[in-house]
């Protein structure tokens, strides 16, 4: 099967090139380069159909070329009768899915999106250049930027299980209030039919609600309530994850395995299995004996929260905070910002912040270990000046993903971790 590309980048010989217009490119403009690069195929939207190729590429017009990879994967999930498991929610989507895999994937064959591919594009990528095997469960992450997003999604790829971990104050700045955060993720159980499941976190309020939403069969699980069916109390295994919302990453995942009928005595044998991802909350050798508690992937106010207690409670000789500011908060901004920076202080013996709001309340502040820096590069630069990594340091890197922290991370672990194994966003594309 012919994989397929949208990224000249990453583009391999043999790759059909599907050129899609963005908001910020097209990519048609890149039809040359695919050929240049070896594809085999170009795929074009109908306005462009007078593009000239040479005679030995195969070219494929249709009125929309990301809803022909849609259509094209809609028809394997449904064609080979995979079923699909979708997780959405404001945090911890990804370390959710890589959960529901491990668990699962000693008892049916499984394949997942690639990455944090959530979108229909993404989605439609993974099953179209992963999906090799004859898989019986695909589970895939769901994203939003607003309401009707995950709906058009579901339209493709009506899942049979769903799974809502949460409901944030989370990318304000697009989505305006928590309510439709609320309604937006809570299209993928209206997408549940009679004969779905729908998993659902109890101790979030706003989730717990969109039981009313479900046609199917609604599991709860809770973190508090021992009521609930999926609790803590019925995992007596050893426990990898590291954090205090370990049980937000493994409960969820527990909940499907269940659902999909494997005994519990079964799950457990699996629970050691589940660990940190890359970017989240991932504990990595640091230079000189220190240890980075590495959680670049993203940051939102809840998952600050919880990396700066993870720091708190390891046991070191100084705790050093390396901030990056926290994107998309909207009107929560300033004061997300602010509530955050009171708790590092409380915490750190070294607080670094990087970008400009952090930098705008960091300004009220007097506070002798508080150090500023305006980008990663500035950071990079001088924050040798600050603080030299030494024994019995634990050192937290958290920011969101534009601000790339990694970039700092790859300066401070040890010498003998690969940063290409180890850390996010090492992809040629992001170099």
């Amino acid at each position: 099967m012919k994989n397929f590309s949208i990224d000249t980048r990453s583009l391999k010989k043999g790759d059909y090139f599907v050129a899609i217009k963005g908001v910020t490119f097209n990519g048609h403009n890149f039809i040359d380069e695919a050929i240049r690069k070896g594809a085999s195929g170009v795929i074009i939207d109908k306005q462009h159909e007078n593009v000239s190729v040479p005679s030995h590429i195969k070219k494929i017009i249709t009125p929309n070329t990301g809803e022909f990879l849609a259509e094209k994967a809609a028809s394997i999930i449904k064609k080979r009768k995979i079923k699909l498991v979708g997780v959405t929610g404001s945090v911890g989507k990804t370390s959710t899915k890589t959960a529901i895999k491990t668990l699962i994937s000693p008892f049916y064959k499984v394949s997942e999106s690639i990455g944090n591919f959530n979108t229909l594009l993404g989605i439609s990528l993974s099953i179209l250049n992963s999906v090799e095997t004859d898989p019986d469960i695909f589970v895939t992450e769901i994203g939003t930027y607003g309401r009707g997003n995950i709906q058009r999604i579901c339209n493709f790829f009506p899942p049979d299980y769903a799974v809502v971990t949460n409901v944030y104050p989370v990318h304000l700045e697009r989505m305006k209030t928590i309510s439709n955060i609320q309604l937006a993720k809570q299209e993928l159980v209206q997408a549940i039919n009679k004969d779905g499941v729908a998993i659902l976190n109890y101790d979030d309020n706003l989730v717990r609600q969109m039981s009313n939403q479900c046609d199917g069969k609604t599991i709860f699980y809770s973190e508090k309530n021992t009521n609930i069916e999926v609790n803590p109390s019925i995992i007596s295994a050893e426990i990898s994850l590291v954090g205090n919302h370990k049980w937000k990453i493994l409960l969820p995942a527990v909940a499907v395995a269940l659902s999909m009928n494997i005994p519990i005595m079964k799950i457990e044998a699996h629970v050691p299995s589940v660990k940190n991802d890359r970017g989240r909350l991932n504990i990595i050798p640091g230079k000189k004996e220190s240890v980075i508690i590495d959680d670049t992937y993203n940051a939102s106010q809840p998952s600050m929260e919880v990396a700066l207690n993870l720091l708190l409670e390891r046991k070191c000789r100084r705790r050093i905070a390396i901030l990056g500011d926290m994107l998309e908060l909207g009107s929560l901004e300033e004061t997300a910002h602010a509530e955050i920076l009171d708790q590092a202080i409380q915490i750190g013996d070294i607080i670094i912040l990087i970008g400009e709001r952090f930098a705008r309340i960091a300004s009220k502040k007097q506070q002798e270990n508080l150090y500023l820096f305006s980008d990663v590069y500035d950071a990079k630069e001088n924050i040798h000046a600050v603080f030299t990594p030494s024994f019995g340091d634990c050192i937290l890197l958290k920011g969101s993903a534009s601000i790339r922290l990694e970039k700092i991370a790859e300066d401070l672990i040890d010498s003998s971790i690969s940063a290409k194994n180890t850390l996010v966003r090492q992809e040629k594309r992001w170099k």
